[in-house]
């Protein structure tokens, strides 16, 4: 208790100065004290950390990377460049897709994109209508939430097939926490249906906001469907005859919804 005590009055330098004598053995004391303190700094202390990190081993540019989203300064762009180009680390990817100069990210697009990397890609340069947007590296839902983010447009077929192949994606995956703890539908007296399941309710949000309305009266029909089935199931009326928590009231609620989501399915598959 003693030694804790004493490191919270350290002051920054000195646990800058210990932090960067890897011999010191205080190293990883420092880096949790400098951590636990970080947000809390002036800025300039601020960025004084972050170039330590940047210079340190690869945990510590992780930390860094993932701060320099909140914090960032054009003068960490030469040390992030140059990071960049000799490891190729995914997180230092993040805030070259989100601050570098548009014609760096547009260079080195393909090296940038690996993992979730080119939705943020999309998003940063998407709003160049000459950008291609390779909708085949995107799941069906974030490929509709570029366009909506970036302005474009797209077809009532098309808006079906994409809404479609995300409920259909959906179905395949199953239910996500988020899904089970944010269930729309709370109310104990009201059958859910699927546009209370957090995962599709923002992917008809973005049509919606499009103006895509066919699709959007489409869904509307088969949902309401559902909806009917669900209120006249027994799963449902068991459900509602339990006094449960409302955490596991929701959770059974949501996997019901998703139960007969599923089976619906393929009365929503478009046409063509």
């Amino acid at each position: 208790m003693d030694y804790l005590r004493q490191n919270k009055n350290t002051s920054v330098s000195l646990l800058l100065k210990r932090f960067a004598n890897k011999q010191s053995g205080q190293v990883g004391e420092a880096r949790r004290e400098i951590q636990r303190r970080f947000d809390y700094l002036d800025w300039n202390v601020q960025k004084r950390i972050l170039l330590y990190f940047l210079e340190s081993g690869r945990s510590d540019r992780m930390w860094a990377y993932t701060k320099l989203l909140k914090f960032w300064d054009d003068c960490f762009e030469p040390v992030v460049k140059e990071l960049w180009e000799t490891y190729h680390e995914d997180k230092c990817a993040w805030p070259i897709i989100r601050f570098f100069p548009e014609n760096y990210v547009q260079e080195h697009a393909d090296e940038l994109s690996a993992g979730d990397n080119y939705y943020h890609i999309c998003l940063r340069l998407g709003m160049n209508k000459d950008f291609p947007i390779d909708k085949t590296k995107l799941t069906a839902e974030k490929y509709l939430s570029v366009i909506h983010k970036t302005g474009r447009r797209i077809s009532e077929d098309e808006a079906h097939h994409l809404l479609y192949q995300m409920i259909q994606n959906f179905c395949s995956r199953g239910l996500s926490l988020k899904d089970t703890r944010y269930m729309v539908c709370s109310d104990r007296c009201k059958a859910p249906y699927p546009y209370d399941i957090p995962t599709i309710r923002q992917m008809i949000y973005d049509l919606d906001d499009l103006g895509i309305n066919k699709v959007i009266h489409a869904f509307t029909s088969w949902a309401k469907e559902i909806q009917a089935e669900i209120s006249n199931s027994t799963e449902y009326h068991n459900l509602q005859s339990q006094s449960l928590p409302d955490d596991v009231y929701l959770r059974l609620l949501a996997e019901i919804t998703f139960n007969f989501t599923k089976r619906a399915l393929p009365k929503f598959e478009p046409l063509t």
